[in-house]
């Protein structure tokens, strides 16, 4: 708050503005008087008048009735007036009803928005229109069973960050979904390694050595094998995951063992889906590719890159 002393305030000023006029800043011969001015109007700062306000187009239509001056304290008055009004037109939200498994604390619009980007829906494929907290449409209890199992996927991360959904996340509703209801578990177009696009495909089937996760019997190498779906699945030739000293029955790539925590992680997750087999046996819900997509690192919300207005680095 500043004080507007002689001079400070020409009748140009006046003209200018209203609010001068009304407080009583100036008077009919053009001398100033010492107010307060709690715009800080100095024509000495050269300060232009702002864009006009609801509360300035209030005080012009009492200048309009000749109000010609009005107390300072009734003006303050009048703003703690408008100032409550509007803090009760602006109701807070109601808080979150029959949450089973998100935290209340957590701000649930930013998470459920993450459902919908993940699944490609609005909230009423899950919600019941008009009354959120209902748990009549059963595909609701199947995201609870969702969020249940993003969770038992967390500690096959070491750098997952808080229970979903909170913290970071390696693997989430993204990861497996990509914008639809029904998720991914087998690649268009199959991934053609180096030496094949020299020699042609391979189609020699061998049995694998080493198995420390996976049935002895299991056919991981050749056309059709299960090393093909993998390939095909992170879009990465054999030394990937092999590359060690010894051949393929070496130890020594850490990858390896990466690899058969991967195995586990698939089996203890379509355990969830009635009708599904032992990994990589039988029918699954989801495979590798479910959540590679062409890619060693998978998708989530956490990491995923979004092109949006901010410009690019130099």
């Amino acid at each position: 708050m500043r004080t507007a002393s002689a001079g400070q305030c020409s009748r140009k000023h006046l003209n200018a503005c209203r609010l001068c006029g009304l407080l009583g800043i100036g008077n009919d011969n053009g001398r100033v008087q010492r107010v307060t001015s709690i715009y800080r109007y100095t024509v000495r700062r050269r300060i232009t008048p702002p864009m006009r306000t609801p509360f300035c187009s209030m005080l012009n239509e009492m200048l309009l009735l000749k109000i010609r001056q009005i107390p300072i304290c009734a003006v303050v008055t009048l703003t703690m007036a408008a100032g409550s009004l509007f803090a009760q037109e602006a109701k807070a939200p109601a808080p979150p009803k029959n949450l089973k498994l998100i935290p209340a604390n957590v701000d649930l619009r930013d998470v459920m928005l993450g459902f919908n980007e993940a699944l490609g829906v609005q909230c009423t494929f899950c919600h019941v229109a008009g009354d959120f907290a209902s748990d009549a449409n059963p595909l609701k209890e199947t995201a609870r069973n969702m969020i249940t199992l993003v969770r038992r996927a967390e500690p096959f991360f070491p750098s997952t960050a808080g229970p979903f959904p909170r913290g970071y996340h390696e693997v989430d509703c993204m990861t497996c979904h990509r914008g639809k209801t029904q998720p991914e578990t087998k690649a268009a177009f199959y991934w053609v390694a180096t030496r094949e696009a020299r020699n042609g495909p391979n189609t020699e089937t061998t049995p694998g050595v080493n198995l420390k996760v996976l049935p002895p019997d299991t056919p991981v190498h050749g056309a059709h094998s299960l090393m093909e779906d993998w390939r095909d699945a992170l879009n990465v030739d054999c030394g990937y995951c092999h590359g060690g000293t010894a051949g393929q029955a070496d130890d020594s790539n850490p990858r390896k063992d990466i690899t058969r925590r991967m195995i586990q992680l698939l089996r203890a997750v379509n355990a969830n889906f009635p009708g599904t087999g032992v990994y990589p046996a039988g029918k699954q819900e989801v495979t590798c590719y479910t959540c590679h997509r062409g890619d060693p690192h998978p998708d989530s919300l956490s990491n995923h890159r979004y092109q949006g207005p901010i410009p690019a680095r130099p």
